[in-house]
């Protein structure tokens, strides 16, 4: 390993005892013409450096198109250990999950049950009163068996206990293809191509 460089960044410790830089190279809420040439310029700046010093150990990327992946993968070199994209049964991103499991990288997804569009579909519906589960549980089971990381957003006590139910049951080959099969392309959050999520 690269010994850490002479100028260092000043680092805050965490709760877990790690540490990280004090300066960070992020792009939130920047305005979306100038996100390209800003991110270039913090990948250029920082992350190479801090990544050839050992610094980072891996990345993460949220919402990476495989074009997007592909130039990460052919302008830094690095392969992200997690691409966390919106998956639910509306929007299954096959090609997404494709790229990163031929790349090795695991996804997680977000939105997992489509900010709850998907809990009133008839077919996941069917699914789960033949199981004797929740919609939710069905659709948390689907993503799960698929592979993905999943991490459904819940502040009420009793459905942080359904969504962790979800390891004495499994879907049935045609259950998991009847719910893929509901793909629409729909997506509830914003576009990764287009950045229309900006303020």
């Amino acid at each position: 390993m690269t010994a850490a460089p002479t100028t260092s960044i000043p680092r805050v410790g965490l709760k877990n005892g790690e540490t990280i830089p004090q300066l960070g190279f992020g792009v939130y809420q920047v305005v979306p013409a100038d996100t390209r040439r800003s991110t270039l310029a913090a990948l250029e700046v920082g992350y190479r450096h801090m990544h050839a010093s050992g610094w980072v150990k891996t990345i993460g990327v949220s919402n990476f198109q495989p074009h997007h992946l592909q130039r990460l993968l052919d302008e830094t070199g690095t392969v992200p250990a997690v691409n966390q994209i919106e998956v639910h049964p509306y929007l299954t991103q096959d090609d997404v999950r494709a790229f990163n499991t031929q790349h090795g990288i695991v996804t997680e997804a977000w939105s997992p049950i489509a900010q709850g569009k998907v809990l009133g579909d008839p077919v996941i519906t069917a699914i789960a009163a033949r199981l004797g589960r929740s919609v939710a549980q069905v659709t948390l089971r689907w993503h799960l068996q698929r592979g993905d990381i999943v991490f459904p957003k819940s502040v009420t006590r009793s459905r942080v206990e359904e969504n962790f139910a979800l390891f004495d049951f499994e879907l049935t080959t045609d259950d998991l293809a009847a719910i893929t099969a509901l793909n629409r392309n729909e997506r509830t959050g914003p576009d990764p191509d287009e950045f229309n999520w900006i303020p």
